[in-house]
């Protein structure tokens, strides 16, 4: 093998592996942290009226978001939650919603700047509201 491409190939070598590390250094999301435990004990709270009320338009409204972090320690985080969906939002009990919370905040405690996720609660108040949240993602793999 020439230098030169001696050389090349050890500073490619090298930029993959600094690349990977660095992906695989970042931050956790604050829902990353959740998910990897077995029971996670989450509190949402807000207005419900003031929430439901908003079916119409795409307002923030806020709230406050309750867990417990990995060291045992209770955290809230001051949040903005506003309706999402479009069918959903008319038609269910509860319709989905959209969690924004402040980037600096979560990567004050450690997580990454992710902000924004969607969480979809039960749609209608019975069994069979039940049964089409557990049927939805088996809808979106088929799709």
């Amino acid at each position: 093998m020439e230098p030169e491409s001696y050389i090349r190939t050890v500073i490619l070598t090298l930029s993959l592996t600094l690349s990977s590390l660095l992906l695989h250094a970042q931050a956790p999301s604050l829902f990353d942290h959740l998910y990897g435990r077995p029971i996670v004990k989450v509190t949402l709270t807000t207005n419900i009226n003031d929430f439901l009320e908003n079916r119409k338009n795409s307002d923030y409204i806020p709230a406050r978001f309750s867990f417990t972090d990995p060291y045992g320690q209770a955290r809230e985080l001051d949040i903005k939650i506003r309706v999402r969906g479009k069918y959903r939002r008319m038609k269910c009990d509860l319709p989905p919603i959209k969690l924004n919370f402040d980037k600096d905040e979560l990567e004050d405690l450690g997580y990454s700047r992710l902000d924004k996720y969607k969480l979809v609660p039960h749609c209608l108040a019975s069994e069979a509201g039940d049964d089409v949240v557990l049927r939805e993602p088996l809808v979106y793999q088929l799709h």
